[in-house]
């Protein structure tokens, strides 16, 4: 570390360098000397071998190591007039670059450090993010330079950047280190995904787009990936999951349009047929649900009864029951759980008197919509004249507001002794007539609400009471016999064979039926 000054050239650049500070030598803390062709360091007038930093002598400041002049140390060092670069042990003023202190990157202008730069600088091979001129290594987003924004990361700019980046004016794209206006499309930041039109992100964006052949939808500029639902783009519309088209998924979905068949990911607006989700099974035409559809519907092997587009699976000869307040509170989860595939529930009796509505009806039917009993309604009817004929009607509509009985609604005709109360034969012509015009009355006004209509009553009622030419309705019949293997003769689309069942859920006895279809 020592070496001896030689030459007028370095003695020159020193006395220059000293020049441009004039610092008194007599006034610094720490001085050189010269003793036999050596530099040596005082402090305070005392010879000081173990003083490490700056000290001064007629020529200038230099670096000294254990009090001698350390000609290999390039770096910065402090004195009590600030902080400056050493280049091979002497004040080097007309270094201007980053430079290390105590571990961290500094900027330095000739030689010294300036406190008050803020912003980007060009030094040392790269552009550097200064906050009082200290290299910001705690600052990552965009800053400023004469040639545009660019990204900036631990302070250095991070030209294999891409992505988006924030500065006072929002988030921009960033391509290889600088904004790119020209960019729309989507952009990474952390672990999501934004939409951006003309290098801004774009909060206003709704809607899918492709990126990397993969296409995504997108809400509010936002990849939302917990969306699942349907979307469009110019090749139609499209099943979203996770942010992307699921390609894998089959079944319903829905959109502010309706309720839609979805087909390998893609709306099938060729389908026909029946779909399921959480509300029930539904029948398509043309890949949406036709909810003006009411009948039978055999569709992969299941017949299904269809009710304003609600299809309910049932098949022929499936085991029901028929209900009243008699019954009392009935456990439908057993029930179903004892393979009853449907139930006819009673509603009321008699005239739109609140006093005559069946007191389990409502919860009856709510039930049945609970556990996913398809089910039908019927009136026990004592009317007598068209009047209350109508009234019947009324009764069963204000029964049914907010139910739907996909099975049908039925007035149940059978009580001779209350007839002949009113001195009405049901087995004469005038009564006959009567009685089917109450019927068909009934009937009528339910069809008419939207309802799929039918008439119960015995075997006898049947062939000997109503005028089935007169009756364009579908037909329960009530005829008990302990053997069911023979269906009676008739077209009929429901058989009560017995009024001594007995199902998990309901105490004692409980109608039972067959099922045979619309």
């Amino acid at each position: 570390m020592k070496k001896t000054f030689v030459g007028a050239v370095a003695a020159l650049l020193f006395m220059f360098c000293f020049s441009l500070h004039p610092v008194s030598a007599q006034a610094a803390e720490h001085m050189l000397q010269m003793e036999n062709d050596e530099w040596v360091c005082y402090t305070a007038g005392q010879r000081d071998n173990s003083y490490t930093g700056m000290a001064v002598n007629e020529y200038g400041w230099w670096y000294l190591t254990d009090g001698e002049i350390d000609w290999d140390y390039t770096g910065m060092a402090c004195n009590e007039y600030g902080w400056w670069y050493m280049n091979n042990g002497a004040l080097d003023l007309s270094y201007t670059g980053i430079a290390d202190v105590n571990g961290e990157p500094w900027y330095v202008v000739n030689g010294t450090i300036d406190f008050s730069y803020n912003g980007m600088v060009n030094a040392s091979g790269s552009w550097w993010y200064l906050n009082q001129n200290k290299v910001d290594t705690d600052f990552t987003g965009l800053a400023l330079n004469e040639y545009g924004w660019w990204y900036i990361n631990a302070g250095e700019i991070d030209f294999s950047y891409t992505g988006l980046g924030y500065n006072e004016y929002g988030w921009w794209y960033v391509d290889n280190g600088t904004v790119d206006l020209s960019y729309t499309g989507m952009a990474q930041l952390g672990y999501d995904w934004w939409y951006v039109t003309n290098g801004v992100l774009d909060r206003d964006y709704t809607g899918m787009t492709v990126y990397d052949g993969n296409w995504y939808y997108l809400i509010n500029g936002f990849l939302d990936r917990s969306y699942e639902g349907l979307a469009d783009n110019e090749y139609g519309w499209w099943y979203i999951s996770n942010g992307t088209i699921d390609f894998t998924y089959n079944g319903m979905a829905a959109n502010e349009y309706g309720w839609w068949y979805v087909s390998s990911g893609g709306v099938d607006g060729t389908f026909t047929g029946v779909a399921s989700n959480s509300y029930g099974s539904w029948y398509f035409e043309n890949g949406t649900i036709n909810y003006n559809y009411d009948g039978e519907y055999t569709y992969v092997g299941i017949t299904y009864i269809v009710k304003n587009g609600l299809a309910t699976p049932l098949q022929k000869s499936s085991v029901g029951i028929d209900v009243s307040k008699h019954n009392g509170e009935i456990d439908w989860d057993a029930v179903k759980a004892d393979g009853i595939k449907f139930a006819i529930i009673r509603v009321g009796y008699g005239n739109d008197d609140t006093d005559q509505d069946d007191v389990w009806a409502v919860r009856n039917m709510q039930e049945c919509e609970r556990v996913g009993i398809p089910y039908g309604v019927y009136l026990y009817s004592y009317a007598v004249n068209e009047d209350e004929a109508n009234s019947e009607a009324n009764h069963i509509l204000r029964m049914l507001q907010g139910f739907n009985p996909v099975l049908g609604v039925y007035i149940d005709i059978e009580d001779t002794e209350y007839y002949n109360k009113y001195n009405i034969d049901p087995y004469s012509s005038e009564g006959r007539e009567l009685i089917t015009r109450i019927a068909v009355t009934v009937m009528d006004r339910v069809s008419r609400a939207g309802y799929t209509a039918g008439v119960y009553a015995n075997w006898n009622y049947f062939q000997n009471v109503l005028i089935q030419s007169e009756i364009q309705a579908y037909k329960w019949l009530a005829w008990y016999q302990e053997d069911t293997s023979e269906v009676p003769e008739g077209d009929w689309i429901m058989w009560q064979y017995t009024s001594t069942g007995h199902v998990n859920g309901i105490e004692g006895n409980v109608d039972m039926n067959f099922w045979y279809g619309f």
